[in-house]
């Protein structure tokens, strides 16, 4: 009888040290009898102990984590909305107008307007309010980048809006030559807004600071054409102030021969260059300094390298700065 009992005894103990071993092993394949003694939420059946000694057989189960993934949400999450759709959106032309005036160095803007009249009205409005009459409209349009360059003149030219023959030669020598500088760029892209929303016909402004730097200062040059003189003045606010002090000075020097007086050249925030071909005909001619703050001497050197490199070669005579205020008798 006892040796009966220690027998199932042994049995009972040894299925149950299997089971606490096998259950002891890696989560993803875990196997132990059955918590509920059969198939229950969470668990599935594999398999079952063997029976034997009077020991009846017990079902072995492992869980099921791929239910864990399908379990209901918590109630919490049952009341956050789904998020919302994007918004459509659209884009619309983006109109821009940009203003110029002779005495001035810079440009006044209206870009990414919603109507070409808003952006005409505005840029023509605050020019006109710093500097009086004499604005207009240097080019208009939409969708464009415009680029605004400065001539050594005393003008500005720009890209875009009508083509002569003229500007287009100047434009496309502008990054290759010193002949011009860019001055701005003005960016007016398509606009993008929300289907639906409000027009808001703001854009952006380029306005200028009423400063000394806003203005021109002219300079020009009159000679009688001929002889070994010419007169020369600068720092004036307008090409006609410049003109006419050379003029005067011209006519001072010659007495009754006055009469012959004439303008050579006029320039604005540049420098007036002059030289002698190789028959001595005496040329006028503008442009900007070799570079920003170059000493006198060091500009004399570039332009005379220039005039030493012509076919056929030429000889420099004068470089006069436009913005130096006053008017000077020079010899050629």
């Amino acid at each position: 009888m006892w040796q009966g009992f220690s027998v199932k005894c042994l049995s009972v103990m040894l299925a149950l040290i299997a089971s606490v071993l096998i259950w002891s092993n890696d989560a993803r394949a875990q196997v132990a009898p059955c918590p509920y003694g059969g198939p229950s939420p969470g668990y599935r059946v594999v398999g079952q102990t063997p029976a034997g000694n009077g020991v009846g057989s017990v079902l072995l189960c492992e869980p099921v984590y791929e239910e864990q993934s399908q379990q209901a949400p918590q109630q919490d999450e049952y009341r956050r909305p789904p998020p919302p759709p994007p918004t459509p959106k659209v884009y619309t032309d983006a109109y821009y107008s940009v203003v110029v005036h002779p005495d001035a160095v810079k440009v006044w803007a209206s870009a990414s307007r919603f109507t070409l009249e808003g952006a005409q009205k505005d840029s023509l409005a605050y020019c006109t309010k710093m500097m009086g009459s004499g604005c207009r409209i240097a080019v208009s349009g939409a969708n464009n980048t415009v680029y605004v360059y400065k001539l050594p003149d005393g003008s500005l030219i720009t890209t875009g809006g009508e083509w002569s023959v003229d500007k287009a030669k100047i434009l496309k020598n502008c990054e290759q030559l010193i002949r011009c500088a860019k001055a701005d760029t003005i960016n007016s892209h398509p606009i993008a807004t929300e289907v639906g929303a409000p027009i808001n016909d703001v854009g952006y402004y380029v306005i200028p600071e009423n400063n000394a730097e806003l203005f021109n200062r002219f300079g020009a040059i009159a000679w009688t054409g001929s002889g070994k003189k010419i007169w020369t003045s600068g720092g004036h606010k307008t090409r006609t102030e410049a003109e006419s002090a050379a003029i005067a000075l011209c006519q001072k020097s010659q007495g009754a021969a006055g009469q012959s007086c004439k303008t050579a050249i006029v320039a604005g925030n540049s420098q007036m260059i002059v030289w002698a071909d190789k028959q001595k005909n005496i040329q006028f001619d503008a442009d900007f300094p070799a570079a920003d703050n170059i000493t006198p001497k060091l500009n004399w050197e570039y332009f005379s390298n220039i005039c030493k490199s012509k076919k056929p070669k030429c000889t420099l005579k004068h470089v006069i700065d436009v913005r130096q205020s006053g008017a000077f008798e020079k010899t050629l």
